[in-house]
């Protein structure tokens, strides 16, 4: 706190230089420095009840993260993309040193942040959200982050100034010096008002390549957080987390902004969208797209952005995906430079893969499918894909004390010798193995491009 002082201390010295006052005119910085310190104190005071310390729990690792309370019911806020809470995942929030379990509301995977709920006898303090487009450059905030457990959940404060806001194609961002990075880190005005958070999220979706990378401004999250309330409140309420997660809209092709070396040799159009393949049966390819096509146009929007990552960040935005919209792409279709075609599709909910849970040997799989080949980066399509590892399984016990004897993304091809081709493959082996009890089975593996043999010992973990 005694950098950032002296760091206030040098900007208002600089401020207050370029146009000095007469010397019986000269302002107090010792007042102004107590009168600033009280504004911080008290701005801090009134966010400290609506920031949370969350972890994520996965198979493989635990996260963690800050974030706020939304809604007095005990809805927050998390600045990070989850596409189920089930056994293999867990988010543990912490609220005032207490802690809760939470579940699962909703999730956007273009801000990659996620709603989730926990249960408390009394209600909350939710956050104040402000109008971050009545900021001005020079304006002094205030960063906010909770320490979390090594730090006995305190909170840890930066002060800044804002140095200015894009209109960016997809995410408006404010700009400011000296406040933290920490995920879910909140921006605060004097006067206590939310006008920024560090959405840093994780997790994948088809349509959402990239993630926000600075401070999205508090306007573009409360638009978000409206969409995601209103869908939550539609749904009926038995619906079960599973269920929703299965309602992703889809059209079944994968895209990269077209290479600009590539574009000037051939002489295509540097703002285009290269489509690099198309599923089979899929609604793209009904509907007349092929891959090597290039997007010139979105819903009679032209790409108009420069550079691959402002390219990707605007295609993202104007496709804006939901099952049952209506979409019309423009497409310039190689070898010909002039040859242009429409292309009319609509989003509709992707097709459900079939999953396996064996607790046998402590894995959860998938069938392979054209879509799975794609999206997963996979080099074979006969075998079952692990999706998950189950914690204290078998099949997550190790040998060497690091690494599982299997990991998601591996690809089971054999099971004692027994060839496994698709899910139902799958299921036929580990009934055998309930019938006969082996103690030990051996597992033939697609790892990438190499394959490999692992022995589970049946008795391992705990069960």
């Amino acid at each position: 706190m005694r950098l950032v002082l002296i760091n206030v201390i040098l900007f208002i010295i600089a401020v207050t230089g370029c146009s000095a006052p007469p010397p019986e005119q000269k302002p107090d910085a010792s007042k102004i420095l107590t009168s600033l310190q009280e504004e911080i104190n008290k701005a801090v005071k009134g966010i400290e009840p609506s920031l949370v310390y969350a972890e994520l729990s996965g198979a493989r690792s635990v996260s963690s993260m800050t974030g706020m309370v939304i809604s007095s019911d005990g809805k927050i806020l998390l600045p990070t993309y989850l596409s189920r809470i089930g056994v293999t995942e867990r988010v543990q929030v912490y609220l005032q040193e207490k802690e809760y379990e939470a579940s699962l509301v909703q999730a956007d995977d273009r801000l990659k942040i996620s709603i989730v709920k926990i249960q408390t006898e009394s209600s909350l303090s939710a956050v104040n959200l402000g109008n971050a487009y009545l900021t001005q450059p020079g304006q002094f905030v205030i960063g906010v982050v909770n320490g979390g457990k090594n730090n006995d959940f305190r909170t840890f404060v930066d002060v800044g100034f804002i140095r200015g806001m894009s209109d960016d194609a997809e995410f408006d961002q404010v700009y400011s010096l000296g406040l933290t990075v920490n995920p879910g880190a909140v921006m605060l005005t004097l006067d206590g008002k939310v006008i920024a958070a560090q959405l840093k999220g994780s997790g994948t979706s088809d349509y959402a390549r990239t993630k926000p990378e600075g401070w999205i401004i508090s306007n573009e999250i409360q638009k978000c957080l409206s969409k995601l309330l209103a869908k939550s409140s539609s749904e009926k309420e038995k619906v079960s987390e599973e269920e929703k997660q299965k309602v992703r809209p889809w059209l079944g092709f994968g895209w990269s902004p077209i290479n600009e070396d590539y574009a000037e040799m051939t002489g295509f159009p540097k703002k285009s969208i290269l489509v690099r393949y198309v599923i089979k049966n899929s609604p793209i390819e009904k509907d007349g797209l092929r891959p090597d096509d290039l997007i010139l146009e979105v819903d009679n929007k032209p790409l108009t952005k420069i550079g691959s990552k402002a390219l990707e960040q605007q295609f993202i935005k104007y496709i804006d995906p939901e099952v049952d919209r209506e979409i019309i792409f423009k497409v310039l279709r190689p070898p010909e430079a002039d040859k242009f075609e429409t292309i009319k599709s609509r989003f509709i909910k992707k097709p459900e893969t079939r999953e396996f849970r064996a607790e046998d040997i402590g894995v959860v799989v998938q069938e392979i499918t054209d879509t799975t080949l794609y999206e997963r980066n996979l080099l074979i399509i006969n075998g079952v894909l692990v999706n998950n590892v189950i914690q204290g399984s078998p099949a997550s016990a190790s040998s060497s004390g690091h690494n599982s004897m299997i990991n998601r993304d591996d690809v089971i091809v054999e099971i004692n010798r027994m060839a496994i081709s698709n899910i139902d493959d799958f299921i036929k082996a580990i009934e055998a193995i309930r019938r006969e009890k082996p103690a030990v089975i051996l597992l033939k593996l697609a790892i990438g491009s190499r394959t490999s043999f692992v022995a589970i010992n049946l008795k391992a973990g705990k069960k």
